[in-house]
Parts: structure tokens; C-alpha cells; sequence
């Protein structure tokens, strides 16, 4: 009589199963036990255990981290002093002080500040004034409500012509765009304020 091959020896498939040999999936459980960010957080902690254990590290002596997080932050602190000086400027300063202030447009002797930081050559602060005092101007000629948090931009919505969008484009170029003023762009800056303050649309 022929066996019937197609029928399952559950005795022998128990046995099977039992033995630890054939548990091929034991393996491919074990990698997927630890994550990939595990692994990593783990090599890089022995990496620094044993960068921290060796000798030369050991010579350094236990100042040498802390002299090196201050030098990182006297860096950055240099850094940010030299981007933007306004930000370490004394608390005691003038706020009519056109040279280290935004906040105002009265107070100030504009014609008298722009002259002096021309003959200075002084061109990015001669520019920034230069806008404040066309602020100014078109304030007391009621053409637009000046106030400090407003932005250039709302200025425009304000006086949507091009000379001023002209103008306001050179004065943020290089008050916040890191570009240098020149002689030539202060003049064009005077010239754009005066077709401005007496009315004309430059459309």
C-alpha cells in the first residue's frame, strides 16, 4: 500500500519545533531587539568612556572641560557683539541716540547726525538715518501713523509709491542684509527723501 505523503506527522512536526536547532528565527529576533539609535547612543557612550579614560584626557586634569565651555561661549558672545553691537549697549544710553536706537524718530537732530556720519564715511549709519528721517517727515505731514514696533513694510502699505518702496528697499538691504552703503547710494537715498517729502508719487 502506498503512503499517503500529503498527510502531516504532527508527532514528528512537534518534535521539530521543540528543538532549539531549527528556531531560525531566534537569530533575526535578537537584531531587532536593539534599534538602531540604541546601537548608536551605545557605541558613541564607550567611544567617549574611552576617550575620557585615556591618558592624555586624564592628563588634562579636571579644569580643562570647563576652560573650554567658557572659551566656546566667549566666542559666541564676540560673535553676536560683532554682528549686532546694540545689543550689549548700555542700559543708560539716551534713546535719542540716532546711532544706537530705532525706537524713536523725535528727538533727534537728523541733519546734523547725517552730516557727521558723512563726513565720516560712515555710509550704513548715514543711510539708516537718512529713512528715520524721512519717517519723520512724512509723520508730521500726516502721511503715515508712526509707530516704533512697525515694520518698514507697513510704511509701504502706507505710502505705496515707488520712490519709497525704492527707498525702503535700500535702507533694509543694508540694515539687515549685511551689504555696504556707499556715498553714491546716501545721495540717492537724499534724493529719493526730497521727491518723497514734497508729494510726488513716482509711480
Amino acid at each position: 500500500m502506498t503512503a499517503d505523503t500529503l498527510r502531516i506527522d504532527t508527532t514528528l512536526l512537534q518534535q521539530l519545533q521543540a528543538d532549539s536547532r531549527y528556531d531560525y528565527g531566534r537569530d533575526l529576533l535578537q537584531v531587532d531587539r536593539e534599534s538602531l539609535v540604541s546601537w548608536l547612543f551605545r557605541s558613541v557612550g564607550r567611544w567617549l568612556d574611552q576617550l575620557f579614560d585615556s591618558a592624555p584626557m586624564q592628563a588634562l586634569g579636571p579644569w580643562f572641560w570647563p576652560v573650554v565651555g567658557i572659551v566656546v561661549l566667549l566666542v559666541i558672545a564676540g560673535f553676536l557683539y560683532w554682528r549686532r553691537g546694540s545689543l550689549f549697549a548700555a542700559a543708560g544710553k539716551k534713546e535719542t541716540d540716532a546711532a544706537n536706537t530705532e525706537d524713536t524718530i523725535y528727538g533727534v537732530d537728523f541733519d546734523g547726525d547725517i552730516a557727521k556720519a558723512r563726513a565720516a564715511g560712515r555710509w550704513n549709519e548715514a543711510v539708516r538715518l537718512v529713512y528715520l528721517q524721512t519717517l519723520r517727515m512724512l509723520s508730521d505731514g500726516g502721511r503715515i501713523e508712526w509707530r516704533p514696533y512697525k515694520t518698514p513694510s507697513q510704511y509701504q502699505r502706507e505710502v505705496p509709491t515707488a520712490d519709497f518702496r525704492l527707498l525702503t528697499s535700500h535702507f533694509m538691504r543694508i540694515r539687515y542684509g549685511g551689504f555696504k552703503a556707499s556715498a553714491a547710494l546716501c545721495d540717492e537715498m537724499l534724493s529719493l527723501q526730497d521727491t518723497i517729502t514734497k508729494g510726488g508719487d513716482g509711480a
